[in-house]
């Protein structure tokens, strides 16, 4: 990316009151300002785990409503439909009848469909040709997560993903493997393939006593169902492991955005 700091430079020192005049005008016209960039720098610094629902709400509104003050438009619109999850999944109409625009409402509904919808797109494209496809495939789901999560990944008989499911699991330094859930995911969604993932937030990813006890036990499990379960991966940070394979994989030098 080429660096244009210096061409900015240049255009700011000519006509320089001209520049500072209008720069305050942008000040007096949105005194929000500085509240909107710091809600971007902490969605680009943290993610949405750094933030509450209504700051989340408001950074998505900055986009339809930009001359404006929104926090207490986010605020009354999770109080109206209960969450920010009701206001995202909320029929345009009944948000517009809250006084939003239609293209304010069409932004928000948008919000809430484009993310299943680009799932189901990735379920339909998505085989898993070797082990290192399916670690970097765990990596992208739960690798980022601060709090210990499962993933059960239901797979075809030719590794093809069916469904996944992610849960939150035990503390964040042991996992607590929900034998029934992943049974009865792989059953409900025809898995013959079983991948299960979980995370160690701290960054290890060696297998502890317990994930090695409740592997075993998994795998007899799914097996006398005829299932299998094809790998159990640590999801650590710089490297994630495969426990059955006994395969460790760094995954520090990739890009894992979605």
């Amino acid at each position: 990316m080429s660096d244009n700091r210096g061409l900015s430079v240049s255009v700011q020192n000519v006509g320089s009151s001209e520049s500072t005049g209008t720069a305050d005008k942008v000040r007096a016209d949105n005194p929000h300002e500085g509240h909107r960039q710091r809600l971007k720098q902490t969605f680009l610094n943290g993610g949405v785990n750094s933030m509450h629902e209504h700051q989340l709400l408001e950074l998505l509104l900055f986009y339809a409503l930009p001359r404006k003050d929104v926090n207490q438009i986010a605020h009354s619109l999770i109080d109206r439909f209960g969450s920010l999850h009701g206001v995202i999944h909320a029929d345009p109409n009944d948000l517009m009848r809250e006084g939003l625009s239609e293209n304010t409402a069409v932004l928000l509904r948008l919000a809430g469909v484009i993310a299943p919808y680009s799932e189901r797109t990735l379920l339909k494209r998505t085989q898993f040709n070797n082990l290192d496809s399916v670690i970097d495939f765990s990596y992208r789901l739960i690798g980022h997560c601060r709090e210990e999560r499962i993933c059960i990944i239901s797979l075809s008989k030719a590794f093809c993903l069916l469904h996944y499911d992610i849960y939150e699991c035990g503390s964040t330094s042991r996992i607590s493997l929900p034998m029934r859930t992943v049974v009865e995911s792989a059953l409900r969604h025809g898995a013959v393939n079983v991948v299960i993932a979980h995370n160690h937030p701290s960054g290890q990813y060696l297998p502890s006593d317990e994930d090695i006890t409740a592997t075993g036990e998994l795998r007899r499990l799914l097996g006398n169902l005829d299932i299998v379960l094809s790998e159990h991966i640590i999801v650590g940070y710089p490297c994630c492991y495969a426990m059955i394979k006994n395969y460790s994989k760094d995954v520090s030098q990739k890009d894992f955005d979605i």
